[in-house]
């Protein structure tokens, strides 16, 4: 078995750090909040595990293929707050002085570029560590690739996510696609959360198992409000087969990804004394 590769959520770390950061800015006023709490929690993650080989991953900012395909897709979200504007770009420099390889791709969410790269990696007979805390993530979590929340310092493999979600990882894109998810503005199965979405694909299996299995779902005493469920999925396959679109995470994204994966080396952190971090 080859070295563990670690792949960092970057954008999801970029939110994390502003909102539990207090408001900083330096001697030009210019706010540093977001900076020193990213900064702070990749400090503490390299010198916690020394890794060998480790990658940063970023959405890229720009609309992906989800809103070609949804328009209504995170349209709920608010805009990106007006301190962290200006720390943005800044977060790629400081990632590359830390000693990682960045990655983003216009078109494609942090969640496609990681789940393509962890497909190949592990082709490449590598473990995978995904450092995150989004569940979408955990339907690549199997024997080699595993999630870890570092802030709370939980770790999943296949048990875990069984733990936290109800469902195996394979199941997760059919859970996520009938509970929804308001976060991402994923529409779902309407009056069906995630104990009906977790009693449905247990059950049934996937999404266009359960739409064939209406019937059966209708005499089904197990399930929760089993005449209004299918009743409802009678005239949702269109959307829960969209929905099911959204959820799954591409592991097929243009990546040119075999230079990326070099030795960490040492810290260089110039530019974040230059931010006064």
């Amino acid at each position: 078995m080859k070295d563990t590769i670690y792949l960092f959520d970057g954008s999801a770390f970029i939110f994390r750090a502003f909102f539990a950061t207090p408001r900083l800015t330096n001697s030009e006023g210019f706010p540093t909040n977001a900076l020193y709490g990213f900064t702070r929690m990749v400090l503490k993650f390299l010198r916690d595990v020394a890794p060998q080989h480790a990658l940063m991953v970023f959405d890229a900012g720009a609309k992906t293929f989800r809103n070609e395909i949804y328009k209504e897709y995170k349209a709920n979200r608010s805009e990106c707050p007006e301190d962290l504007v200006p720390q943005m770009p800044h977060f790629r420099t400081i990632s590359k002085a830390l000693g990682f390889p960045v990655v983003e791709l216009p078109g494609y969410e942090a969640d496609d570029i990681i789940g393509t790269l962890t497909k190949a990696l592990t082709a490449l007979s590598h473990n995978v560590v995904i450092v995150s805390a989004d569940k979408d993530l955990m339907q690549l979590v199997t024997d080699k690739v595993s999630m870890w929340d570092t802030m709370r310092d939980k770790r999943y493999g296949p048990d875990q996510v069984v733990e936290k979600l109800g469902v195996w990882p394979e199941q997760v894109i059919d859970y996520l696609a009938i509970a929804g998810d308001s976060s991402d503005n994923i529409p779902g199965l309407k009056g069906a959360g995630p104990k009906t979405a977790v009693q449905l694909v247990t059950k049934y299996g996937s999404v266009e198992n359960i739409l064939n299995a209406v019937s059966e779902i209708r005499e089904d005493k197990s399930i929760r409000s089993r005449n209004k469920i299918a009743e409802t999925l009678e005239g949702a396959e269109e959307i829960l087969k969209l929905s099911k679109e959204l959820v799954t995470i591409r592991c097929d994204a243009p990546v040119e990804f075999t230079h990326l994966v070099e030795e960490l080396g040492e810290p260089l952190p110039s530019r974040s004394e230059e931010l006064e971090l």
